[in-house]
């Protein structure tokens, strides 16, 4: 962290209450220039756009931004690691992250420090305005390899505190020492955060009362989040993120209407997808990171689906809203006749049975078929399995096969996620 960051903490603070024509005509002047500098800096950029016949200056209007060619994450790994970075780097001076590599082939990502403090006071200030405090302790849920091996100065000062915890320990082993932390706010994936309140309730702890609770890092479905709520008497804020890209959006502090979307530190744009199952204009998400020049990202095919809302906000902020985080678009089921449903259809259905069950994970390995490993849960009863077979099948259709299995554990993954949508088929 440099000093730089403060006052971009309260440049963040106050430009969401810019109008969004005005939000909008500064991430333009980003995003242009930060074409210039992939094109000029970085050679996968530069051939890129030269077998396109474009060069930054054609990009002229909204409109012509899709003559710029999407680019995944396959085609970042066919070419040379230095061809996506600009020249300038130097590598040992940077931050190096790998996503998780669920396909086989984890991306390398470097950041530059003054990237990296840019992504974490984007979060900071959806955290701040959501009532958590800098003084605040915070209980983090990380891999173990990625758990800091120093304090930050200003953390020294009792500032933005963490304890960080490994999501592979046991919740059991780990909740007297949470507890012990005290922590004003818990950040963790949706599924850990269950576990926690799971753990709170069958202990009937009183001294684990954190004031804000987040959740980022997989799909919160209602049922998740209504237990959590209900355990811990607080609102849970989800966040929206990823590796490549940081936090990208959070949900609005004022009635949780939707995601404001983060227009400082990334251009979006949402591509119809017609044959997803769903009555909202569920788009797959392309992105643009405007702050990252070390190794830019420019129309990165993401693999989200989200709901982009229309309308503004009633609160009063210029940040346009997302609806919906749909879900990874790798997790979609696949049905006979080409239909594809979406993760967050697949998690709506489990709503009603969220005392019923501790924990649930949605398999497709056949395009004919699915599995569906359940823990019981408290409240779960000898017409649990049946009900859940019927919400399915609302959204599935009769002529796909459910197999449900009640089970003692759930494997996570190789990450230590506690994914609830699992999809293994082959993404051709």
């Amino acid at each position: 962290m440099t000093l730089f960051s403060l006052p971009y903490l309260y440049s963040l603070r106050k430009s969401q209450w810019l109008s969004t024509q005005e939000l909008e005509r500064r991430q333009w002047k980003k995003f242009h220039a930060l074409l210039s500098h992939a094109y000029k800096n970085v050679p996968y950029y530069r051939i890129l756009f030269k077998d396109h016949g474009i060069c930054p200056d054609d990009i002229r209007t909204r409109a012509d931004v899709s003559l710029i060619p999407i680019t995944t994450k396959a085609m970042l790994q066919s070419v040379p690691f230095e061809d996506l970075l600009a020249r300038d780097v130097r590598l040992e001076q940077c931050i190096e992250r790998r996503t998780s590599g669920t396909s086989g082939r984890p991306l390398r990502i470097v950041l530059s420090q003054k990237e990296k403090d840019t992504q974490d006071f984007i979060q900071a200030r959806a955290m701040l305005e959501h009532g958590m405090r800098l003084s605040d302790r915070r209980a983090v849920f990380v891999a173990p390899w990625q758990i800091p091996q120093h304090l930050y100065w200003f953390q020294r000062l009792g500032i933005w505190r963490k304890a960080y915890f490994s999501v592979f320990a046991d919740i059991r082993t780990q909740f007297p020492v949470i507890e012990q932390f005290a922590p004003d706010c818990l950040a963790g994936t949706p599924a850990l955060l269950k576990l926690i309140a799971l753990e709170k309730e069958e202990r009937k702890s009183k001294k684990l009362a954190p004031r804000t609770i987040f959740s980022s890092g997989d799909l919160l479905d209602q049922g998740t989040r209504q237990l959590i709520e209900s355990v811990f008497h607080v609102k849970v804020v989800d966040m929206y993120g990823s590796l490549e890209f940081g936090y990208m959006a959070w949900e609005c502090p004022d009635g949780h209407k939707g995601y404001h979307l983060n227009m400082e530190s990334v251009l979006m744009e949402f591509l119809r997808d017609e044959q997803t199952n769903s009555d909202e204009q569920t788009g797959e998400v392309i992105c643009t990171s405007l702050h990252s020049y070390a190794m830019p990202l420019i129309r990165y095919r993401l693999g989200d689906f989200c709901v982009p809302y229309e309308s503004s906000c009633p609160c009063g902020r210029g940040l346009p809203l997302i609806k919906l985080v749909a879900g990874r678009t790798n997790d979609t089921v696949k049905l006979p006749g080409g239909r594809v449903v979406t993760p967050q259809a697949l998690a709506d259905t489990m709503v009603e049975f969220a005392g019923m069950v501790q924990q649930f994970k949605i398999i497709q390995e056949q395009k004919g078929s699915i599995s569906v490993e359940i823990i019981k849960g408290k409240e779960f009863q000898s017409n649990t399995v049946a009900g859940i077979d019927e919400n399915l099948r609302r959204v599935l259709g009769s002529d796909v096969v459910i197999n449900l299995k009640i089970v003692h554990t759930i494997e996570n993954d190789p990450s230590g996620k506690r994914r609830a949508i699992v999809s293994r088929m082959p993404s051709s």
